[in-house]
């Protein structure tokens, strides 16, 4: 965490709606003409998971190939409305892994319930927790 430049961790945002079912592929991304340096958050179905109060494993999440076409892409940093972007399933974290080694930011827990799809200014800020591979972090959104 104390490595992570703040340049991607503030700047402006792109919030896109995916009506995946249970994973984000690289063909929903294609559609998206998504740009080397961005920062993307994806609002799902699981911005309505945060009602029911308890954890579910039925989320949608980021796959495989979704990840290699982010890192592809070269973005600055992905964001995801609920508390994993990776299957609970998916043994050795291959999508962590694939945006991690990309240097792709990996920000999940968004609340993006109330958020229309479009254009913002993000501002991420993380506890700098010395050689730390996560941390809380504060998330804002504004025009």
């Amino acid at each position: 965490m104390d490595k992570i430049a703040l340049t991607k961790l503030v700047g402006p945002a792109r919030i896109v709606e995916i009506n995946a079912k249970n994973l984000i592929t690289s063909s929903d991304l294609e559609k998206l003409k998504i740009q080397k340096g961005e920062r993307i958050l994806f609002k799902t179905r699981n911005s309505g998971l945060y009602k029911k109060g308890k954890f579910t494993a039925d989320y949608v999440s980021l796959s495989l190939d979704g990840a290699r076409h982010l890192a592809r892409k070269k973005i600055a940093l992905v964001g995801t409305d609920y508390l994993g972007i990776e299957a609970k399933s998916a043994p050795g974290h291959p999508v962590h892994k694939t945006l991690l080694s990309a240097g792709i930011v990996n920000v999940e827990g968004l609340d993006l319930s109330k958020i229309k799809p479009g254009s913002y200014n993000l501002a991420v800020l993380p506890l700098k927790i010395k050689a730390g591979d996560g941390s809380p972090a504060r998330a804002v959104l504004w025009r």
